[in-house]
């Protein structure tokens, strides 16, 4: 039987994708957060993560990747896709399409895409694709 791999970790935003949430009223119920340096003294560190009972309530809630997934899809009606492609060097790279569920549909009835797959643009891993994605789809209006 092959060994597994257990060694896998929930993956969470970004500073920057955490204060975009904020702006957009993600407010679900999470474990960790950003706490800023302006706010308190935290020796030459621009920003840490602490644990909810750490935070209080001015800290950036810090959601993991897949919890903001769901809540864009839930609240903004965007399904985010990751998806993996070979390249040139036989090696696997990322990327992600954005398109609104149920609309948008062009002239053949396929779905109309906010964002296609870019052939020019990929990610070395799921979770920057990710985290691209997320920084994308909170940038619409």
């Amino acid at each position: 039987m092959e060994t597994m791999n257990n060694n896998i970790q929930e993956q969470r935003v970004s500073f920057d994708n955490a204060k975009r949430l904020q702006e957009k009223g993600f407010d679900c119920k999470v474990d960790y957060y950003f706490v800023e340096r302006d706010q308190y003294d935290l020796q030459g560190e621009e920003k840490r993560e602490v644990k909810h009972d750490e935070a209080f309530h001015c800290d950036v809630k810090r959601p993991t990747q897949q919890l903001v997934l769901d809540w864009i899809l839930v609240n903004f009606k965007l399904h985010v896709r990751i998806d993996w492609f070979d390249t040139y060097d036989d090696s696997i790279e990322w990327d992600y399409s954005i398109q609104e569920v149920g609309i948008n549909f062009d002239d053949n009835g396929n779905p109309a895409y906010l964002r296609a797959y870019d052939p020019e643009i990929s990610f070395k891993t799921p979770e920057e694709a990710k985290e691209a994605a997320i920084s994308f789809a909170l940038a619409l209006d």
